[in-house]
C-alpha cells in the first residue's frame, strides 16, 4: 500500500508499506540498513508479533508529472484496466529507500483455541490462509491449537523451488514433499498410534503459492493439503486466498466456509459457499461482504456446529414430510379415479381441496422447522462429532430416505383410502348408504389425523407451540367440516351445495370414528413405529445414543427418588455423564446407553 504526499518541506516523496518480500524487493539493494531490518523481522516474527516494513522515495516534480499522467490514463482506461493501474504502480515502486519494520502484538480473541479444537474434533478441514511471516503464522497456529507439539510440521517454502525451471521439477519438489508427509504420519502413528489420525502440519509460503497454483499441480498442490491434519498459507495475497477457495470447491467438491475480519479478507470471503466476516478493528469491509458477521470468531463453532446441523436436519425433514403429506394426498385420488374410470367426479369438494395445506398441516411443518432439537443445544457443542452426520450426508442418502418416506405415504394411502370406503359401503342406521360426499369427508379426516400424528411422532423436542400447531389443527377441522356442512342451509352458496349435512351424517354412525380417528390412524403408523423400535434397538444413530443419554440424566433425580437412593452430587457424576469427555462410539458411557 503505498501513498504520495507533498511533505512541509515542499517534496514530493512516496511512502510505501507491505510485508518484508514485497517491500526488500523494491528497495534500492546494499543499504546499510537491511541487515539490521532483517535481523530485527526473525526476532520479531519467532516471538509471534505481525510485522510490515516501510519505505520511502524522494520523487522530483518533473517525474511525478509524468507518472501521474501515466497512473490517470490507466485508471480510465476502457479494456484491461486493472493490469495497466498494475503496472503504473510498478513504475513508480522501486528503488526506494528502507525507512524500518513495525510490529504488532495481535492477541487472540477469546475462546479462540476451544473454537478451533471443537471444528478439529468435527472433522472440518481447517486452514489459515494468511499474509503473516512463515515464523509469525506458525506461531499463531500453535497458540490457537491449530498446530500442537506433537505434531510434525511439513514446509512448502519458496526456496524449495529454486533451479525448478520447469514444470516437471515443480512437479518432482511436490512428489517429495507428499513422500515426507508420508513419511512424518508413519513415524507418528508408530510413536503415538494408528489411531490418531492425521498429525502432520502443512505450511505453504505464498511464492510457492505462485507456481503450484497452476492447472498442472493444483491436483497435486489438493492432495497434498488434503493429507495434512491443518494446512497454514503464509505471505499470501488478497488474490491467492481466492485461488485456493475456488481450488478446494472445484477439486474437492466440498463446501467452504471462510472468515475473516479485513478488507483484504473480501475477495475470499466472496469465494467461498459461505462467507463470514467479523466486525472489529479491522473495519466493516469483511462485513459488508459476508453472508454473516459476528463480533467474535469463537462464535463461528456455534454457527457450524449448532445452527448448521440443526438447519440441515430441520430442511431434510421438513421436505421428506412435505412429500410425505402431499403423496398420500395425492395417492388417494388416483384409488378414487380408478373407481370413477378418471370422470370428473371429486372425491373431495373444492371447500376441503382449498384449505387442505392451508389450515390443517402447515402450522405444524412451521413450528417443526423453527423448533426442532434432536439434541439438546448443550450436548451438540460440548460433542461437535455429533455435526459428523450431517457432514457425510450425500444426496444419495437423502434420495433413499425420500424413497423410503414415499413407501410408507403409499402405505398410509392405502390405509386412509380403503378402510373407509369399505366400511361406509354398508347402509347406514336409516338403511340408506353414505353419499360420496361423506366417504370424502370421512378419507379427508383421515389423512388429517395421520399426516398430523406423523409429525408428532417425528417430533423429538416439545414445546407449547408445537403442541398447539398439531392439535390445534387436527382440532379445528370439527368446526371448519360442520360449518361448511351448515352454511349451504343458512346462505344458498353454489360451492356449499354437495357439503350440505353431509357433518352430521358422517358423525352420526359409528363408521366415520372407528375408521376415521382409530383404525386408519393406528394401522397407518404401526410400521411408521415398527421401524423406529427396531432401528433405535439394534441399528441406533449416534444422536439417538445421546437422546437417551439426556434421558437417563432427566430421570436420574426420579429415579433415585423413587427408590429411595441419596442422589449423588453433580461433581461425583451421579447426576448425568460428562459430555465434554465422549466420543463417539468409544466411550464409556455411550456405550452403557446403547445397551440400556
Amino acid at each position: 500500500m503505498s501513498i504520495i504526499a507533498r511533505c512541509p518541506d515542499s517534496k514530493i516523496r512516496l511512502f510505501c508499506k507491505g510485508a518484508d518480500t514485497m517491500i526488500m524487493a523494491r528497495v534500492m539493494p546494499r543499504q546499510p540498513r537491511i541487515t539490521n531490518v532483517r535481523h530485527h523481522l526473525e526476532e520479531m516474527a519467532l516471538a509471534g508479533y505481525r510485522t510490515l516494513c516501510v519505505a520511502e522515495k524522494e520523487l522530483s516534480e518533473a517525474v511525478y508529472a509524468k507518472w501521474s499522467a501515466q497512473y490517470d490514463a490507466a485508471c480510465v482506461a476502457l479494456t484491461d484496466r486493472d493490469r495497466k493501474v498494475t503496472d503504473a504502480s510498478e513504475v513508480i515502486e522501486k528503488d526506494m529507500e528502507l525507512l524500518g519494520a513495525t510490529a504488532v502484538e495481535d492477541k487472540l480473541q477469546d475462546g479462540v483455541p476451544e473454537a478451533i479444537d471443537a471444528l478439529l474434533a468435527a472433522r472440518i478441514g481447517v486452514w489459515v490462509l494468511t499474509g503473516d511471516k512463515v515464523e509469525t503464522a506458525v506461531a499463531i497456529a500453535m497458540s490457537c491449537r491449530l498446530f500442537t507439539q506433537e505434531m510434525a510440521l511439513v514446509e512448502v517454502r519458496e526456496r524449495d523451488f529454486e533451479g525448478a525451471d520447469d514444470s516437471a521439477k515443480e512437479a518432482a519438489v511436490l512428489r517429495g514433499k507428499q513422500e515426507e508427509v508420508s513419511m512424518e504420519q508413519t513415524r507418528l502413528h508408530a510413536e503415538l498410534g494408528s489411531n490418531c489420525g492425521p498429525m502432520v502440519g502443512l505450511v505453504v509460503e505464498g511464492g510457492a503459492l505462485t507456481r503450484l497454483l497452476t492447472s498442472q499441480h493444483e491436483g497435486q498442490l489438493i492432495d497434498l493439503c488434503t493429507s495434512c491434519k491443518s494446512v497454514v498459507c503464509c505471505r499470501v495475497t488478497p488474490k491467492q486466498k481466492a485461488q485456493v477457495v475456488k481450488m478446494v470447491q472445484r477439486l474437492r467438491k466440498s463446501i467452504v466456509l471462510a472468515i475473516g475480519d479485513g478488507a483484504n479478507d473480501v475477495s475470499m470471503i466472496q469465494a467461498a459457499h459461505i462467507g463470514c466476516g467479523i466486525s472489529g478493528r479491522e473495519g466493516r469491509a469483511a462485513v459488508m461482504a459476508a453472508d454473516y458477521a459476528f463480533a467474535q470468531f469463537r462464535y463461528v463453532s456455534r454457527l457450524i456446529l449448532l445452527h448448521g446441523r440443526a438447519a440441515y436436519k430441520r430442511n431434510s425433514e421438513v421436505v421428506w414430510y412435505a412429500f410425505y403429506k402431499n403423496w398420500i394426498y395425492n395417492m388417494v385420488l388416483l384409488y378414487f379415479g380408478f373407481v370413477t374410470s378418471f370422470s370428473s367426479q371429486p372425491l373431495f369438494t373444492s371447500g376441503l381441496i382449498a384449505v387442505f395445506n392451508l389450515f390443517f398441516t402447515s402450522a405444524p411443518t412451521v413450528a417443526f422447522a423453527v423448533l426442532e432439537q434432536d439434541v439438546s443445544m448443550a450436548t451438540v457443542l460440548a460433542v461437535p462429532q455429533l455435526y459428523l452426520e450431517t457432514m457425510k450426508a450425500t444426496r444419495k442418502e437423502f434420495l433413499l430416505e425420500q424413497l423410503w418416506w414415499l413407501v410408507l405415504a403409499s402405505w398410509h394411502s392405502l390405509c386412509i383410502y380403503f378402510l373407509p370406503v369399505y366400511s361406509m359401503s354398508n347402509p347406514n342406521k336409516d338403511g340408506l348408504t353414505y353419499r360420496w360426499e361423506a366417504v370424502g369427508a370421512t378419507v379427508y379426516t383421515g389423512i388429517i389425523v395421520t399426516v398430523n400424528l406423523k409429525i408428532a411422532l417425528r417430533t423429538r423436542y416439545w414445546t407449547w407451540v408445537n403442541h398447539l400447531c398439531i392439535w390445534l389443527s387436527i382440532a379445528i377441522w370439527w368446526p371448519y367440516v360442520i360449518g361448511y356442512s351448515a352454511v349451504f342451509q343458512v346462505v344458498p352458496v353454489a360451492g356449499a351445495a354437495d357439503m350440505s349435512g353431509v357433518a352430521l351424517e358422517m358423525m352420526g354412525g359409528p363408521h366415520f370414528w372407528l375408521t376415521a380417528i382409530v383404525l386408519v390412524p393406528a394401522m397407518s403408523l404401526l410400521p411408521d413405529i415398527t421401524h423406529m423400535s427396531f432401528q433405535r434397538s439394534f441399528a441406533p444413530k449416534p444422536f439417538q445414543i445421546y437422546q437417551e443419554i439426556e434421558w437417563l440424566k432427566e430421570l436420574a433425580p426420579e429415579t433415585s427418588r423413587t427408590l429411595g437412593l441419596t442422589p449423588p452430587h453433580p461433581n461425583e457424576g451421579g447426576a448425568g455423564p460428562d459430555f465434554a469427555a465422549m466420543e463417539l462410539g468409544v466411550s464409556e458411557p455411550a456405550g452403557r446407553a446403547l445397551r440400556a
